[in-house]
């Protein structure tokens, strides 16, 4: 199987290099304003992917596109202090601390990985954040919790 196709997000091909990574085309995302970004899911059966995988990835595309605006502010706060504390951390300008709601003018997300984790699928969101300089910020979406896990980008 060279491609496989969702409800959501339409086609996701084969990557060419690695073989157990799907790339989708960019899709308008509802928690990021709708702006295109491009979907991997990053498959644990390596090149095969049965049914029941397909079904559970909707599922977990639907969730997540099921959110929007209201949820992406709602983490406002916890997205500014982990900024804040990285800034005093690498002891940066931190002009900007007051305005909390405008971190995510700060934000910008680049790539967004479904990836399978003990049987449960994560959403991870990779984000190009200027505070944040050696590696950017992610946010984890895990079906275990209802708010975002925040760190640095971090490898699978």
């Amino acid at each position: 199987m060279d491609s496989f196709s969702t409800t959501v997000a339409g086609v996701f091909k084969r990557d060419e290099v690695w073989h157990d990574w799907w790339v989708s085309d960019r899709v308008p995302v509802p928690y990021f304003d709708n702006k295109n970004l491009l979907l991997v899911f990053i498959n644990d059966e390596r090149c095969f992917i049965k049914e029941k995988r397909l079904k559970q990835l909707d599922e977990c595309l639907n969730g997540f596109c099921g959110l929007g605006n209201i949820e992406r502010k709602a983490i406002s706060d916890p997205v500014h202090e982990f900024c804040l504390r990285h800034c005093i951390h690498e002891m940066m300008d931190c002009a900007w601390y007051e305005n909390k709601s405008g971190i995510w003018d700060c934000i910008f997300p680049t790539t967004i990985c479904i990836v399978v984790k003990n049987d449960n699928m994560d959403i991870v969101v990779n984000c190009d954040c200027p505070y944040i300089k050696c590696s950017g910020l992610q946010l984890r979406f895990t079906s275990e919790s209802t708010l975002p896990l925040i760190s640095e980008i971090k490898q699978f």
